[in-house]
């Protein structure tokens, strides 16, 4: 992936960043399995469709960045509201 800044404070605390020029997205690294982590709960869930690249980058990210306590503290509620359950979070 190609980084095109460095800073990720166009959005105040949201930690990312927009090249709106080039159509380009970057979160913060900190932020990267949690995105990750929310696409392929929505293409399983929802069936919102992600490129082949975008599958291997969400899956990459997933790896690298273990879910945070806060998303591990939200999944039994969230699994109990919901019926389902975010396998990517197991």
């Amino acid at each position: 992936m190609i980084i095109f800044t460095l800073e990720h404070n166009q959005y105040g605390s949201c930690s990312i960043a927009v090249d709106f020029k080039n159509r380009k997205f970057q979160p913060s690294i900190e932020i990267e399995g949690t995105i990750a982590r929310t696409y392929l709960y929505m293409a399983d869930k929802y069936g919102i469709t992600l490129l082949e690249s975008e599958k291997k980058l969400m899956k990459e990210w997933n790896q690298l960045i273990l879910p945070t306590q806060r998303e591990c503290r939200r999944h039994g509620p969230i699994e109990r509201l919901q019926g389902n359950e975010r396998e990517v979070i197991l």
